[in-house]
């Protein structure tokens, strides 16, 4: 979204070309929650590039993690309002859970982030059968299962 909203002609050139769909890794409606990851973007510029997309006839679907580190029931919520702002201009969402990838920061000092697993479900599938999530992280503020249910919730509300 950073490099997308610089230059607006950067979008219109892609239109013109033939770009028809793009995912955009948003991953949170929270600023704290984008600060804390080092996302280097904003909810306000990641609004401004799904609207600019959006409105040279570019598709956008729009990608989210659930149970990033410190979230809580109120970053949560942020991100709610941030998916209700966007929706009409978002053509797809993927709600995910987080997932410490071995050898990310994450995965190897999980107490910095306020992430809880036990190291060895992270080879075990969080996607059960390829349709039912299950979070295989908690934070100090969400257990598995909260974070489950809010990844659940989130896409019954918002996936077409």
């Amino acid at each position: 979204a950073d490099i997308l909203t610089k230059d607006e002609n950067r979008i219109k050139y892609m239109a013109d070309n033939g770009c028809k769909e793009i995912l955009i890794g948003i991953e949170s409606g929270s600023n704290k929650i984008l600060k804390i990851i080092n996302k280097q973007t904003t909810v306000e510029l990641n609004i401004k590039a799904i609207k600019m997309l959006h409105d040279n006839g570019i598709r956008v679907k729009a990608s989210m993690i659930i149970g990033l580190p410190n979230e809580t029931t109120e970053t949560l919520m942020e991100t709610w309002g941030f998916c209700n702002i966007v929706r009409d201009y978002v053509s797809d969402w993927d709600f995910s859970v987080l997932v410490p990838y071995p050898g990310s920061d994450i995965c190897n000092h999980p107490e910095k982030y306020d992430v809880i697993y036990d190291r060895d479900d992270i080879y075990n599938p969080f996607k059960v059968g390829g349709v039912e999530w299950k979070a295989i992280v908690s934070t100090t503020s969400l257990s598995k299962d909260d974070i489950t249910r809010w990844r659940n919730k989130f896409a019954k509300e918002f996936k077409k």
